[in-house]
Protein backbone atom coordinates (compact mmCIF):
# COMPACT_ATOMS: atom_id res chain seq x y z
CA UNK A 1 0.00 0.00 0.00
CA UNK A 2 1.54 3.14 -1.06
CA UNK A 3 1.88 5.88 1.91
CA UNK A 4 0.96 9.60 0.41
CA UNK A 5 3.62 12.25 0.91
CA UNK A 6 3.57 15.65 2.06
CA UNK A 7 2.68 18.00 -0.94
CA UNK A 8 5.79 20.66 -1.43
CA UNK A 9 5.07 23.78 -1.63
CA UNK A 10 7.99 26.53 -3.34
CA UNK A 11 7.28 29.40 -1.34
CA UNK A 12 9.16 32.29 -3.03
CA UNK A 13 9.50 35.27 -0.67
CA UNK A 14 11.85 38.00 0.45
CA UNK A 15 10.57 38.94 3.74
CA UNK A 16 11.72 36.75 6.12
CA UNK A 17 9.56 37.18 8.94
CA UNK A 18 6.32 36.47 6.28
CA UNK A 19 8.24 33.75 5.28
CA UNK A 20 8.59 31.94 8.32
CA UNK A 21 4.81 32.50 9.44
CA UNK A 22 3.78 30.74 6.18
CA UNK A 23 6.39 27.88 6.31
CA UNK A 24 4.67 27.66 10.10
CA UNK A 25 1.32 27.85 8.94
CA UNK A 26 1.81 25.47 5.58
CA UNK A 27 3.67 22.76 8.36
CA UNK A 28 0.84 22.59 10.41
CA UNK A 29 -1.44 22.05 8.20
CA UNK A 30 0.42 18.96 6.61
CA UNK A 31 2.46 20.66 3.62
CA UNK A 32 6.39 19.98 2.70
CA UNK A 33 7.07 24.07 2.20
CA UNK A 34 10.33 25.14 0.90
CA UNK A 35 11.04 28.73 0.83
CA UNK A 36 13.44 30.73 -1.03
CA UNK A 37 13.89 34.45 -0.59
CA UNK A 38 14.04 35.03 -4.74
CA UNK A 39 13.25 33.70 -7.92
CA UNK A 40 16.57 33.17 -9.45
CA UNK A 41 17.12 30.66 -6.25
CA UNK A 42 13.53 29.33 -7.37
CA UNK A 43 14.64 28.49 -10.63
CA UNK A 44 17.77 27.00 -9.18
CA UNK A 45 15.50 24.69 -7.02
CA UNK A 46 13.06 23.91 -9.48
CA UNK A 47 15.71 22.29 -12.30
CA UNK A 48 17.61 20.67 -9.45
CA UNK A 49 14.43 18.79 -7.58
CA UNK A 50 10.89 17.21 -8.09
CA UNK A 51 8.46 19.69 -9.09
CA UNK A 52 6.46 20.62 -6.39
CA UNK A 53 2.58 20.50 -6.03
CA UNK A 54 2.56 24.36 -6.08
CA UNK A 55 4.25 27.37 -5.99
CA UNK A 56 3.43 30.71 -3.49
CA UNK A 57 4.91 33.59 -5.43
CA UNK A 58 5.35 37.02 -4.29
CA UNK A 59 5.79 39.74 -6.73
CA UNK A 60 8.33 42.80 -5.58
CA UNK A 61 11.26 40.40 -5.13
CA UNK A 62 15.09 41.08 -5.51
CA UNK A 63 17.14 39.98 -8.06
CA UNK A 64 14.69 38.35 -10.17
CA UNK A 65 10.76 39.75 -9.80
CA UNK A 66 8.18 37.19 -9.43
CA UNK A 67 6.56 38.77 -13.05
CA UNK A 68 9.84 38.04 -14.66
CA UNK A 69 10.18 34.05 -12.71
CA UNK A 70 6.65 33.20 -13.87
CA UNK A 71 7.65 34.33 -17.39
CA UNK A 72 10.52 31.97 -17.26
CA UNK A 73 8.45 29.55 -15.68
CA UNK A 74 6.18 29.59 -18.26
CA UNK A 75 8.88 29.20 -20.90
CA UNK A 76 10.09 25.77 -19.72
CA UNK A 77 7.68 22.78 -21.13
CA UNK A 78 8.75 21.24 -17.57
CA UNK A 79 7.84 23.89 -15.25
CA UNK A 80 4.81 25.86 -16.64
CA UNK A 81 2.26 23.00 -15.46
CA UNK A 82 3.19 23.93 -11.65
CA UNK A 83 0.53 25.76 -10.40
CA UNK A 84 0.79 29.29 -9.30
CA UNK A 85 -0.92 31.39 -6.04
CA UNK A 86 0.55 34.84 -6.49
CA UNK A 87 0.85 36.66 -3.10
CA UNK A 88 1.64 40.28 -3.04
CA UNK A 89 1.26 43.75 -1.69
CA UNK A 90 0.48 45.08 -5.45
CA UNK A 91 -3.30 45.14 -5.99
CA UNK A 92 -3.11 46.36 -9.70
CA UNK A 93 -4.64 43.81 -11.43
CA UNK A 94 -2.34 44.62 -14.78
CA UNK A 95 0.27 43.04 -12.44
CA UNK A 96 -1.70 39.47 -11.48
CA UNK A 97 -3.91 38.92 -14.55
CA UNK A 98 -0.93 38.19 -17.28
CA UNK A 99 0.65 35.61 -15.17
CA UNK A 100 -1.80 32.96 -15.79
CA UNK A 101 -2.01 32.28 -11.83
CA UNK A 102 -4.74 30.07 -10.40
CA UNK A 103 -5.13 32.46 -8.03
CA UNK A 104 -3.91 35.43 -5.62
CA UNK A 105 -4.27 36.84 -2.66
CA UNK A 106 -3.11 40.17 -1.00
CA UNK A 107 -0.66 40.59 1.66
CA UNK A 108 -1.45 39.75 4.26
CA UNK A 109 -3.81 36.51 3.80
CA UNK A 110 -6.23 35.36 5.76
CA UNK A 111 -4.51 32.41 6.79
CA UNK A 112 -8.09 29.87 6.24
CA UNK A 113 -8.79 31.25 3.22
CA UNK A 114 -4.83 30.52 2.04
CA UNK A 115 -4.91 27.28 3.24
CA UNK A 116 -8.24 26.48 1.26
CA UNK A 117 -6.64 27.78 -1.78
CA UNK A 118 -3.53 25.99 -1.36
CA UNK A 119 -5.45 22.48 -0.84
CA UNK A 120 -8.02 23.29 -4.09
CA UNK A 121 -4.33 23.05 -5.85
CA UNK A 122 -2.65 20.97 -4.18
CA UNK A 123 -2.72 16.85 -5.04
CA UNK A 124 -1.15 14.34 -2.57
CA UNK A 125 2.32 13.29 -3.94
CA UNK A 126 2.83 9.57 -4.38
CA UNK A 127 6.29 8.40 -3.83
CA UNK A 128 8.05 8.44 -7.23
CA UNK A 129 9.32 4.65 -8.43
CA UNK A 130 13.22 4.62 -8.35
Amino acid sequence: MAQNRAPTILLIEDDAVLSASLVELLEQAGYHPVAVPNSRNALNYLRSNPPPALIVLALMLPVLSGTRFRREQLLDPMLSRIPVIVHTALWANEHICPLGAVEWFPKPADPEEFLRAIARHCRREEPRAR
